[in-house]
């Protein structure tokens, strides 16, 4: 009887002390899901009725709770690394940036033979691109170098630059990933109006206008600005200031808030790294590709002699578009980094996995790399341009110079020039007034005249002859040669062009450009083809 009671008594004290054990287990358990939950910051009434009303329906119907990894708050190797990396590499592309999309936007505004539709659309991109320098980029470097930084993982989620009490204020919480999305959003939408853009002018290589209407430019720019404004829009929206719990301090950030109230908000949480990645990644190098193919194979296809004989005149529209080609190269080259870290992230990333944290410390790395790459993107497009197309050279280092040499010498520069200029514009002059063509009976041009000579009129909606150009009227335009500016030659080509297309009745040139190109034609391909004997 008493070996009885003696195991019974030694049953209970087992069947209490199994108790215990599991009240301690889901104790120790719930007191690291508060904590993990307190380094989100401050429950809102919501969230805290939700546990509520979750705690209920666990003591009514009991279960294991889920038991959760511990977090990733160990600071990487790289902090400090990153930190004189990034500030060096952002006053880099501060000072080039500036300097370099400020010279371009002066050239296109200066020089009128470079404002056609291509050029228009790339002063449009260095303006945004300035735009995102100015702003973005030095509140970045203060950021980092003037407060207290430090970049950790919390809940499994990537915070770099940790900056803590964030001190500009929530409006320029939400005005600098707002400025940041339109930048980059005029940046992808204008290489595709330029791809098309190429597309275009090759395709209708016969029209010196292609599309670089003045009026359909500019629509086309608004569009660009316009739309890239709305998509940027749920950036300012998604993010805020937030407070969070960090080793006993009370840190105030600035993120994208990870509660949102707006359905839609919600829905673009979850879906942004995958819609910033097929819209502002894949769409620009996708139209590329396309146009540029089709471009391709209409070049493959023209081989009639008016194409071959056009050969130069289509020399620069392939300089044009393999200069937009470089820009398409250089944007997916330093914005590949960034989207690669996070798809990635979503895509092969497991928070159940042990080793998570140094697959997110390879991510944080990624990330770093990507941002110093997305920032250099600001900044490059000036530097590819001047090494890709002559012309943005010669303009480049005209414009240099003006800031650099003596008036002294600019002014023989402009002497020189202008002396040039008047000896290729009477050439010109002599070899249209001396092949004056007369009118003909069919479409086709005769025996005996030249091609190009017959060809041009109907290029401009004109008759099929050429009238004789006064020589009051030529020396009107060296008139003007004389009192040039730094650019006025220019204009002077657009007299002399304008001048012979209304007195042959035929619709002018809209823009210099159009008219430097028509007079470069003129040049290159009438004298050649006479010398030559290129006739039917």
């Amino acid at each position: 009887m008493r070996f009885q009671i003696i195991m019974e008594t030694r049953c209970v004290f087992c069947f209490l002390f199994l108790l215990t054990e599991h009240i301690a287990v889901m104790s120790a358990q719930g007191k690291d899901f508060n904590q993990s939950r307190l380094s989100m910051g401050p429950l809102s009434p919501t969230q805290k009725s939700t546990i509520v009303i979750g705690n209920q329906i666990n003591e009514s119907m009991p279960r294991r709770p889920k038991v959760l990894p511990p977090m990733c708050t160990d600071p990487t190797e790289i902090r400090d690394t990153f930190k004189y990396i990034n500030t060096v590499v952002s006053c880099l592309v501060f000072v080039v940036g500036i300097i370099g999309n400020s010279t371009l936007l002066r050239i296109i505004y200066k020089n009128k033979c470079m404002r056609n539709g291509p050029n228009i659309l790339i002063a449009s991109l260095a303006l945004g691109d300035l735009l995102h320098i100015m702003i973005d980029i030095p509140i970045n470097v203060y950021k980092i170098t003037v407060l207290k930084s430090e970049t950790q993982f919390f809940t499994d989620m990537i915070v770099p630059l940790l900056a803590k009490d964030w001190p500009f204020g929530v409006g320029l919480c939400k005005l600098v990933p707002f400025i940041q999305k339109t930048s980059v959003g005029i940046t992808i939408l204008s290489l595709c109006a330029l791809s098309i853009d190429r597309f275009r002018a090759v395709s209708s290589w016969n029209r010196i206008k292609g599309i670089g209407v003045p009026k359909w430019t500019a629509i086309e720019i608004i569009l660009i600005w316009v739309l890239s404004i709305i998509l940027a829009v749920p950036e300012a929206i998604a993010f805020d200031m937030i407070t969070m719990d960090y080793k006993g301090e009370q840190l105030r950030i600035c993120l994208l808030h990870p509660k949102q109230r707006i359905k839609f908000m919600q829905f673009y949480k979850k879906a942004k790294d995958w819609w910033l990645f097929s819209f502002y990644f894949c769409m620009p190098l996708t139209c590329t590709a396309i146009f540029y193919t089709l471009m391709t194979c209409e070049m493959l296809r023209k081989k009639n002699g008016v194409q071959i004989a056009l050969s130069d005149h289509i020399k620069q529209r392939r300089e044009v578009a393999k200069t937009v080609f470089c820009l398409v190269l250089v944007f997916a080259l330093c914005w590949l980094p960034l989207h690669l870290s996070r798809i990635l992230q979503r895509t092969i990333y497991d928070e159940r996995d042990p080793n998570r944290c140094e697959l997110l410390s390879f991510f944080l790395v990624l990330d770093y790399i990507g941002i110093n790459m997305a920032s250099v993107n600001s900044c490059i497009n000036p530097i590819a341009l001047y090494m890709v197309s002559k012309r943005f050279k010669s303009c480049f280092r005209s414009c240099l110079c003006c800031w650099c040499l003596p008036p002294e010498i600019l002014a023989m520069d402009d002497k020189q020039s202008c002396i040039k200029l008047k000896e290729e514009l009477q050439q010109v002059v002599h070899l249209w007034n001396t092949h004056i063509i007369r009118r003909s009976r069919s479409a086709v041009a005769p025996s005996g005249r030249p091609i190009l000579m017959y060809t041009i009129p109907h290029l401009f909606g004109g008759q099929d002859y050429l009238k004789e150009v006064s020589q009051n009227s030529v020396d009107v335009c060296k008139q003007e040669c004389q009192q040039r500016g730094p650019y006025t030659c220019d204009e002077t080509v657009f007299s002399l062009c304008c001048l012979i297309m209304s007195e042959n009745f035929l619709t002018p040139p809209s823009t210099a450009d159009e008219s430097i190109e028509l007079y470069l034609f003129l040049r290159a391909h009438i004298l050649k083809d006479l010398q030559l004997g290129h006739f039917y």
